[in-house]
C-alpha cells in the first residue's frame, strides 16, 4: 500500500466514483470535478479531484517575452474579449471557483505536433503560439 511519505503513516485509498461540486462560498462560485482519488491520512479524508471542463489561464506576454498569467485586475478587463474569442470557436468560458474553465468542443493537436512541441516546426504568419 501507499503511505505518507512524512510520517509513514498508510493511506486509505478507494477507487474514484463520482462526480463533486467544490464551492467557493467567499467568491459565490462552484466548479464541477471528477474525483480522482480519496486519501485517508491521520484519521481525516481527503479527495484529489480535477474539473469536468477543460481549466484555462489568461496569459499576456510581459516586456521580455515571457508567457505569464495576467493579473486580476487585467483579468476584469479582457474577460469579454476572452469570451468573445471563445465563442466564435463554439466555447465557453466559465468563471468557476478556482479557476476558470472552458466548455465546448476542444480541438486537439495531433500527437507530437503541440504547441511546445519543437519537432511540430514554423508557424505560419498568421499564427501564435497561443492558439
Amino acid at each position: 500500500g501507499e503511505s505518507d511519505p512524512a510520517t509513514g503513516e498508510a493511506w486509505e485509498l478507494e477507487p474514484p466514483d463520482r462526480k463533486l461540486v467544490v464551492v467557493d462560498y467567499q467568491a459565490q462560485k462552484v466548479i464541477a470535478c471528477l474525483e480522482d482519488l480519496r486519501v485517508t491520512a491521520n484519521g481525516q479524508e481527503f479527495i484529489l479531484c480535477y474539473p469536468s471542463d477543460t481549466p484555462i489561464l489568461i496569459c499576456a506576454f510581459d516586456a521580455s517575452d515571457t508567457l505569464v498569467q495576467v493579473s486580476e485586475s487585467e483579468l476584469v478587463e479582457v474577460l469579454p474579449a476572452a469570451r468573445e474569442c471563445l465563442a466564435s470557436r463554439q466555447l465557453t468560458l466559465i468563471e468557476s471557483a478556482v479557476t476558470l474553465t472552458v466548455q465546448g468542443p476542444l480541438e486537439e493537436a495531433p500527437e507530437g505536433q503541440g504547441p511546445f512541441d519543437p519537432t511540430a516546426g514554423a508557424l505560419d504568419d498568421e499564427e501564435d503560439w497561443v492558439r
